[in-house]
């Protein structure tokens, strides 16, 4: 004899009845944790399992058990009759409204006819489960009412399982629909879904009503079906069919128009711009040759003027004459910088370069001072465009540095690197001069000068020199892309 508890999956040890069905299992009721069962009881450890639970029956009492010959089996609890279906796991309740004599079943038998006789507190009922109808079909459903903004869609007098498509303005997205399935046997059961809208079907539901509000522009379709007491769903189901327009600004006729004329106003942009960019290019370039022509031709006259006049002139007067020349030809040098600056026919890293060059041997050759330039090559550096305002601080710098070195450096020997890296422009001066200590010499006008034009590059500057071993002048600065006429 073996004592079975809760290791064997039992509930307390307050057994009401037993009872073993025609496929062997083992069924044993409670006083308070409803019905448990065993599918092996001969195991040598039989184990239970609970069928349901205390919200699936009528009452956690149970006082009888037995089955049908549809293998259905039957509970006698405190509050009525529970069959439960094995395939399904449904359970059903059997009260005092559907024909029993009192609330409280004591116990439940079958006899060898199959009926099932049923003891209450109120007396003895049977119940013959081989004269129960058969269920009756889950009837189709049909859409019986369908409302866009309060307004009704006409339907057919008995409703309509299919309805739409339909497209509506944007302002008619509240959607009340109604349905039904037409059934005198059993209440129905319901399950729709909004594709759109809803992820996945609803929770099974009596409601015949369903409202949706403030749905999106989109294609939707609304599908409504019915189960069958098992809970499986019928193949029969009603559809709506409907579009929400987007508003009109959302539309693609209207994006495209929107679109069309943003484009034309971009193009009449474009050419304006094209327009005032050329414009400018001519202005540059008009002045730049009205300088030449003019007032560098101008000082150049004044300049061989002055000499003749300084031949002839009284011993007097010969010096201020000499210095008016030299003043001109200054002035006739710098005019000359300045229109190389500005005219647009000059914007290429290329050109800079070979006016630098040119400057660097008029300025350093005829002080005996050999120079050598080290460049990246022509090809690379004649496609990259500067823009004006560069250009000049560029030019600027890189004519401050050999004039520093023809001033104070006493050097035989200067070294020009021009190397271009992606989008950055590498600058070097090297000499062998007399170099000078950075901690102690006062920054003049030169270096001053240098250090501006670096900051205006947006560039990082460097200065390294050592009495007696020379100067290197480093610049990285880097090229903003110029304006483009496309």
């Amino acid at each position: 004899m073996k004592l079975l508890g809760a290791r064997n999956g039992l509930g307390d040890m307050r057994a009401r009845c037993l009872y073993l069905d025609a496929s062997g299992r083992l069924w044993v009721g409670f006083r308070h944790d409803g019905a448990f069962v065993c599918d092996e009881p001969e195991a040598p450890t039989p184990i239970f399992r609970s069928i349901g639970d205390r919200a699936s029956f009528a009452s956690s009492t149970v006082w009888g058990i037995t089955s049908d010959r549809s293998g259905r089996i039957y509970f006698a609890t405190g509050r009525g009759l529970d069959r439960w279906a094995p395939e399904s796991g449904q359970i059903e309740h059997v009260s005092m409204r559907d024909g029993l004599p009192g609330e409280t079943v004591l116990d439940v038998t079958t006899d060898a006819s199959g009926r099932i006789w049923i003891a209450t507190n109120g007396g003895v009922s049977r119940f013959d489960p081989q004269l129960e109808p058969a269920p009756a079909a889950i009837p189709p459903v049909y859409l019986t009412s369908v409302q866009f903004a309060g307004e009704n869609l006409p339907l057919p007098r008995g409703g309509s399982a299919r309805v739409g498509p339909f497209e509506l303005g944007p302002s008619r997205n509240n959607l009340r629909i109604e349905y039904v399935a037409p059934s005198f046997r059993r209440p129905v059961r319901y399950q729709y879904r909004l594709e759109g809208a809803d992820a996945d079907w609803q929770a099974p539901t009596p409601e015949r009503t369903v409202q949706y509000a403030h749905l999106a522009p989109g294609s939707y379709r609304f599908t409504v079906r019915t189960l069958d007491p098992e809970g499986v769903p019928n193949s029969n189901q009603a559809d709506l069919t409907l579009r929400i327009l987007p508003p009109i600004w959302q539309r693609a006729w209207f994006l495209a128009l929107a679109g069309g004329a943003l484009g034309a106003v971009g193009l009449a942009w474009h050419r304006f711009r094209v327009r005032r960019i050329l414009e400018l290019e001519s202005i540059r370039q008009r002045i730049a040759s009205d300088l030449h022509d003019e007032i560098g031709s101008g000082l150049a006259q004044i300049a061989v003027w002055s000499e003749v006049a300084r031949r002839e002139a009284a011993p007097k007067s010969a010096p201020i004459l000499e210095q008016s020349a030299t003043l001109a030809r200054s002035l006739r040098d710098s005019m000359s910088d300045i229109v190389w600056a500005i005219d647009p026919r000059r914007d290429r890293l290329s050109d800079l370069i070979e006016r630098i060059r040119q400057f660097a041997f008029d300025l350093l050759a005829t002080q005996g001072v050999r120079v050598e330039f080290s460049i990246s090559p022509q090809e690379q550096l004649s496609g990259v465009p500067l823009a004006p305002d560069t250009r000049r601080h560029l030019f600027l710098w890189l004519k401050e540095a050999p004039t520093n070195v023809g001033r104070h450096a006493e050097a035989s020997h200067v070294t020009v690197t021009i190397e271009l890296r992606a989008r950055t422009l590498v600058l070097e001066v090297c000499d062998n001069g007399r170099g000078y200590d950075l901690d102690r010499t006062t920054r003049g006008h030169g270096l001053s000068s240098l250090s501006e034009r670096a900051s205006a590059l947006r560039g990082r500057q460097e200065i390294v020199s050592a009495p007696g071993e020379g100067t290197r002048l480093r610049l990285e600065a880097p090229l903003p892309r110029p304006r483009t006429l496309v």
